[in-house]
């Protein structure tokens, strides 16, 4: 699993919107990011990124 805290925020939105359109598979992710709306997936990339 890569570590996600810290991460560039850009890099994470990219990754949860391509799990929750298909181009990126991986059925866990894949199920978790169908759920997310774009506010979500950008209020998750500004929390990971600020962690430690």
């Amino acid at each position: 699993m890569p570590k996600l805290a810290g991460q560039r925020p850009e890099y994470i939105v990219e990754a949860l919107k391509a799990y929750r359109s298909g181009a990126r598979r991986h059925p866990s992710m894949q199920a978790n990011a169908a759920a997310l709306t774009d506010q979500d997936i950008a209020d998750l990339a500004a929390y990971l990124s600020a962690a430690k």
